[in-house]
């Protein structure tokens, strides 16, 4: 320990920037595994209720579905559905297998299921699977799948076995995330013990009566008692009335709900006098009520502070993403992991202390002389894209910014960019692709807006509708409904259908062309939305249908001449065979009889 009198003011003050850090950084990691536990949460019960629904389902109907009821739900699940025999083989599976998995549904079926589960989890399925043989259902069962690309995603399987005949019906629920968050959650828990275990001070949890509840093992160290001895004891039975009394307004104020601290000497009833810096964190129920406080309490000591000073510098490594850097009279005095990655070296022993132009171009040097030396000299930073190179002496864009801390001491801060740049070449050749396709298609290709007017027609659009351009026909057509179609009413219809489902195929109309004449037209079309969900524009592609109308029309009159003659022939048919009947010639010879009669 470090008595009062040997502490200088500037080491109270570093100890106060060490307090703030270790505040945050448990502060940040209780936040994190808050968010941890409810993600997990809500997979858990999401996975829950699709379980309930498919098992209540089935209890009640005994089959799932039949026919196209069943494909409807297989076609429309997010979640992997299938229906299996007791031989281990898929007799049917839903799309989200192929999507999931990556493989098609021919290799699915061809198969036993068994040659897609992970080894380790082979032995455990089929237990399973003979359990269910005997009508036993399988809830909430796990194993892995291997995927197409050689990795492997956890499934939570429900399957119901109908045993008389001899098939399964199972829905399996894509849990990889989840189990992440399982192991990232756990690796939190450790993580945040670890770090509590091994900060340079103490740390305590007591309860609202002031009993406590946790201590440390610095705090065990600190105190010189056992946890047997503090735990379930008074603050003042601990460290005695005179230290109560000192300390007792701060913990008044943490237990209002603020959060509080106390710095100077603490004095132990074993007589010994600390100056101490606490931190203290009120703790909540779900009410929102106080229910305790969480404490942060070390004494200002060299070592503690050297302890916290490598923590930090370790954070601040580890987490940094960009390649950080800095530059003392033009050599490397330090660079982070993100550096040595990005430069392709394995530790800084092998950059430390080199020039820095050693990782650039002849023609990037000329860049320093021309124009990034005079700016950092005017404004004191500098940022762009350069050509970098690796250790292996390949080249790559990093985009980089320099600070020139002083006269001699600059940072530098790069990321590699070279995939974005490769991104924005492919979005370029696509867009050039689809630019080519767009003017060179058979077909009319369009964008309209939601108000009806054109945005963008192509050439034959433009063609087909009697325009010389689509600047042209662009130009001209203000309103679709008016000077487009032949009834304005189409309009109207068009978008109604397009707000009930985002899409039309093979919507057929008629129009007028520029010089008046009417031709019929088959539409495909589907509604743009932003990512809000806002309706940008429709676009689609129309065919000239008019030859095609036509034939069908004189089809149609050959069709119906043709029912003509078929009628007239029948008429004839049933007139000769009443002549022809026996019933006829009797009454035809009566008529005769009467007729000599008279």
């Amino acid at each position: 320990m470090v008595e009062q009198e040997k502490i200088s003011s500037r080491e109270i003050k570093k100890l106060k920037r060490q307090n703030s850090l270790l505040k945050q950084q448990l502060e940040k990691q209780r936040k994190q595994n808050q968010k941890l536990r409810h993600k997990l949460t809500k997979y858990q019960a999401n996975s829950q209720n699709k379980v309930t629904r498919f098992v209540n389902n089935v209890n009640q109907n005994h089959v799932i579905y039949q026919g196209k009821e069943r494909d409807k739900f297989f076609e429309l699940s997010l979640d992997l559905v299938c229906i299996a025999n007791f031989e281990n083989y898929f007799i049917d599976v839903n799309l989200a297998w192929e999507q999931k998995l990556g493989y098609s549904k021919t290799e699915l079926l061809s198969k036993p299921y068994v040659d897609f589960i992970h080894p380790e989890d082979v032995e455990n399925t089929l237990k399973q699977a003979e359990k269910m043989t005997q009508g036993n259902q399988a809830i909430n069962f796990e194993n892995r799948y291997r995927c197409r690309d050689g990795n492997y995603i956890w499934l939570s399987w429900m399957s119901i076995p109908i045993v008389e005949q001899g098939i399964i019906y199972a829905v399996a629920h894509d849990i990889t995330e989840q189990k992440q968050l399982e192991l990232d959650l756990k690796a939190s828990r450790e993580e945040l013990k670890r770090i509590i275990e091994s900060l340079p001070g103490g740390i305590v949890y007591a309860d609202k009566d002031l009993r406590f509840r946790y201590v440390n093992n610095n705090y065990e160290r600190w105190i010189e008692k056992s946890k047997e001895e503090m735990l379930g004891k008074y603050i003042w039975e601990v460290l005695g009335e005179k230290a109560y009394g000192v300390i007792k307004n701060t913990i008044d104020q943490v237990l209002s709900g603020q959060y509080a601290c106390y710095e100077g000497k603490l004095p132990l009833d074993n007589g010994k006098v600390y100056d101490v810096d606490a931190r203290l964190v009120p703790d909540f129920n779900p009410q929102g009520e106080v229910q305790g406080y969480y404490a942060l309490v070390y004494d200002v000591t060299e070592r503690a502070k050297a302890q916290a000073k490598i923590r930090l510098q370790l954070t601040a490594i580890e987490s940094a993403i960009d390649g950080i850097s800095i530059i003392e009279n033009g050599r490397f005095v330090y660079v982070n992991q993100s550096k040595l990655r990005i430069f392709g070296y394995e530790n800084d022993d092998e950059i430390l202390g080199k020039q820095w132009y050693q990782i650039y171009s002849r023609q990037e040097l000329s860049r320093f002389k021309q124009e990034i030396f005079p700016c950092l000299k005017r404004d004191k930073s500098w940022q762009g894209e350069m050509i970098a190179k690796r250790k292996d002496g390949t080249n790559f864009v990093e985009e980089i910014s320099f600070t020139l801390v002083d006269e001699d001491v600059a940072v530098a801060v790069c990321r590699d960019i070279s995939e974005k740049k490769r991104a924005e070449e492919a979005l370029r050749i696509a867009e050039e692709n689809y630019r080519s396709i767009f003017e060179n298609a058979l077909e009319g290709i369009f964008q309209s807006s939601p108000e009806g007017y054109y945005i963008k027609v192509n050439p034959a659009m433009a063609k087909i509708h009697g325009y010389s351009s689509p600047d042209e026909m662009i130009a001209n057509v203000k309103h679709i409904d008016q000077q487009i179609y032949i009834n304005p009413n189409i309009r109207e219809q068009f978008q109604l259908l397009l707000n009930q489902g985002d899409k039309i195929n093979n919507f057929e109309y008629q129009v007028y062309r520029r010089d008046g004449q009417i031709i019929w037209l088959q539409e495909n079309t589907r509604a743009v939305h932003d990512n809000r969900g806002n309706l940008l524009y429709y676009e689609g592609m129309v065919h000239d249908i008019t030859e095609r109308k036509r034939k069908e029309e004189i089809l149609k009159r050959q069709l119906q001449e043709l029912q003509v003659s078929i009628d007239q022939n029948q008429k004839q048919q049933t007139v000769n065979t009443i002549i022809e009947s026996e019933y006829f010639q009797r009454l035809q010879a009566n008529i005769d009889q009467l007729r000599i009669n008279s």
